[in-house]
């Protein structure tokens, strides 16, 4: 037992003390995207959780936006419920620490996973532990621990490839095919798919297939084996659609399907990227105050440490007579080279004769997983050829991950003092304690709370929304809706593939339709921006500065005139016109005219909840209620529980024409197609699960 358990206890040991100062020293975590996408989204979570259902809408962001839907929320990874559940459980304010601990055991994922590899392909204990641990503390991890999809997924490659090289096994010494594998192989493609970065799951696809087609050239494969990966894709693909589905349609109605527009082939990693495997601090990623690169500092760290990199480099040297190294040195090859993406003629030549809906979802940067692992089983091929299960072995494994540690661990990648860098998502941010409680208490003299915008301060106002319960206009999210991005350009500059962009007119009127109230800003608005507009001066906060908007509209109201408009460029250019006044009027899509000379009504605010609400609406005569929330497909209404369309209204919003007298309007974000995808799911994993279960004929020959 203690020789079974000991490999699995020293890597999940060593994936703790690696994330020590995020998980054990109060007043550290992991820095960046973790705290400012990531954090965000589990708060949802949580608060949808308490409200006892899935997150499918957030109301605080962009005027509202889908969640779910969003791939990046990883709403259905299941270690995210429990993040959230345990929230719940302890308070709200150890969210940050529950998805600390889930990037560590990720970790431990990653190492476990590629110690399976290894022994699959018949390598010792500890040749095997030295090669997990490699993978398990390089420098993509080390770097990208901010960006929790990417170590999911990354976590999960070398299980995929465990099951390849057990279904080529099982077929070459059995001579019968195996479920089993396949039906893994499935499971972890559809885990990392849920885990929310889909360009990093498609390379993890691609090396799978790769892997098979150079063990068919190296090892003697059957084609079978490639038609096993194929079978298993497919598995995977529908075991995920509940995320995949709805993701999709999103793509279609965000910014994201412009992505070509600024990156022309899909990028890549610079070459000089390659050095940090050996000289891990060349370009002082670990400084940032001396760091000049262009690229992110996230992808120009590799380090592989140098007993990995030592035993890699021997492995490269016995592929000349060894089968598995050969197979393992090409896929290197094949990963360095994929994550050089454009910045070599080979790449550029490939991804710029790929169709561009194809190239708008590839991140090539992303194929650095590849390179790692293909190196650290190297690495364990190598030291078993030389030194095989013996101490001194054990001891260089132990010797590696000391050096990996002490080199890349607590680094400015992965740990960061809050107190460094509070951001807005802290109740001490700028050492004040009391200006989230201040704002909230200013914004919610409304109900529901109105919104805030940025002239020009920090991003994370509009990031953090969910988290400071400070509701927005704003956001930053590479899929944000089109159409809401096209109203926000009715009052500043930019390009249609943009996805944040601060106020730049606030004398636009289109800010009050939002339902901002507070403008702020880090220096004092100019006087010509100002003037003729409706906001004003009124305090500096903890050094940011607050105008209010007098001419600020409720999130819901009535108005008496309709202006038809052709399509979404018709509404844009009406939206943007002077005469349009959006207190008196909607600019409407797909509805008849409207016009009576009094619209006089009331309309109170009886329930809004994160994906629904109910209004009592009272008019004297037909009239058309507007509000300031974000349409998507999914909404429905009803008045007086009878079901009604809503109309895309002022190019974003949802609106409808509401009856003379007093009645009871109610919306609810009900998407049919996400629940199909979700119900098509779950059928699918029960089948999968039924399938496991039943009796196999593979069973669990070596590879050798």
């Amino acid at each position: 037992m203690r020789r079974a358990w000991l490999p699995a206890a020293l890597m999940v040991a060593q994936a703790l003390i690696f994330f020590r100062y995020a998980l054990f020293v109060p007043g550290y975590a992991i820095p960046w995207d973790l705290r400012n996408l990531h954090l965000p989204h589990a708060y949802l979570y949580a608060d949808s959780l308490a409200e006892g259902h899935l997150p499918l809408w957030d109301p605080f962001t962009y005027c509202g936006r889908p969640e779910l839907a969003n791939i990046q929320a990883a709403t259905l990874y299941p270690s995210m419920p429990a993040v959230a559940a345990l929230g719940l459980i302890f308070g709200r304010d150890t969210l940050l620490d529950w998805l600390c601990w889930n990037v560590a055991l990720h970790l431990a994922l990653a190492g476990l996973g590629t110690w399976a590899l290894l022994r699959a392909l018949g390598v010792s204990r500890a040749a095997a532990y030295f090669g997990a641990t490699t993978y398990e503390l390089c420098g993509f991890f080390a770097a990208h621990a901010e960006h929790m999809g990417a170590v999911m997924v990354a976590a999960w490659l070398p299980v995929a490839l465990w099951c390849v090289v057990r279904l080529f096994s099982v077929a070459q010494a059995i001579r019968l095919r195996s479920t089993t594998y396949s039906l893994l192989l499935a499971a972890a493609i559809a885990l990392m798919v849920l885990a929310g970065l889909a360009p990093l799951a498609a390379v993890a696809v691609a090396a799978c297939f790769g892997l098979g087609l150079l063990l068919k050239v190296f090892a003697g494969a059957r084609w079978s084996l490639i038609g096993a990966i194929a079978g298993a894709v497919l598995g995977g693909a529908a075991l995920s659609a509940a995320q995949w589905w709805p993701t999709y349609q999103l793509t279609n109605l965000s910014v994201a399907q412009f992505r070509t527009d600024w990156l022309r082939t899909g990028g890549g990693v610079p070459w000089r990227a390659l050095i940090s495997l050996l000289l891990p601090n060349r370009y002082h990623v670990f400084d940032a105050e001396l760091y000049r690169q262009p690229a992110d500092v996230t992808f120009m760290y590799l380090y592989a440490g140098m007993l990995g990199l030592a035993f890699a480099v021997l492995g490269l040297v016995l592929a000349v007579r060894e089968p598995l190294c050969r197979v393992f040195s090409a896929l290197a090859a094949a990963g360095a080279l994929a994550m050089l993406g454009d910045t070599t003629p080979v790449g550029r030549a490939v991804l710029g004769a790929l169709p561009v809906r194809v190239r708008i979802g590839l991140h090539p940067e992303l194929a650095g997983p590849v390179l790692m692992v293909s190196l650290a089983v190297l690495a364990g091929l190598a030291l078993h050829r030389v030194a095989g299960n013996n101490k001194a072995a054990w001891v260089l494994g132990v010797a590696a991950a000391v050096d990996l540690i002490a080199v890349s661990s607590g680094r400015r990648m992965n740990a960061v003092k809050l107190a460094d860098e509070p951001g807005v998502s802290r109740a001490a941010f700028d050492g004040n304690p009391e200006l989230l409680a201040r704002l909230q208490r200013m914004t919610g003299r409304t109900q529901p709370p109105s919104r805030i915008d940025t002239y020009h301060d920090s991003d994370e106002w509009a990031s953090s929304a969910p988290t400071t319960r400070l509701y927005t206009a704003n956001g930053e999210d590479v899929m944000a809706v089109y159409r809401t991005m096209q109203a926000r350009l009715s009052f500043t500059k930019g390009e249609r593939w943009g996805a944040y962009y601060q106020v730049g007119d606030p004398r636009s009127p289109v800010l009050g339709l939002m339902n901002v109230r507070y403008l702020l800003s880090r220096e004092p608005i100019p006087e010509e921006k100002l003037a003729g507009g409706p906001f004003r001066e009124e305090m500096l906060l903890a050094g940011h500065y607050v105008y209010a908007n007098r001419a600020v509209l409720p999130r819901f109201f009535l108005v008496g005139r309709v202006r038809p408009a052709a399509g979404m460029a018709d509404a844009v250019a009406q939206l943007k016109s002077a005469e349009f006044d959006p207190a008196s009027e909607a600019i409407v899509e797909g509805a008849g005219s409207l016009s009576v000379e009094d619209a006089a009504g009331a309309v109170v605010v009886r329930e809004y909840g994160l994906d629904r609400l109910t209004l009592d609406v009272t008019a004297g005569r037909p009239a058309y209620l507007v509000t300031s929330e974000t349409g998507y497909p999914g909404w429905e209404a009803w008045v007086d529980g009878k079901p009604r369309p809503i109309y895309t209204t002022d190019v974003t919003f949802r609106g409808m024409p509401v009856p003379a007298g007093r009645h009871i309007v109610t919306m609810r974000f009900m998407p049919w197609g996400v629940w199909t995808a979700i119900a098509a799911s779950a059928v699918c994993w029960i089948i999968w699960v039924v399938w496991l279960a039943l009796p196999s004929r593979g069973g669990t020959a070596g590879f050798r």
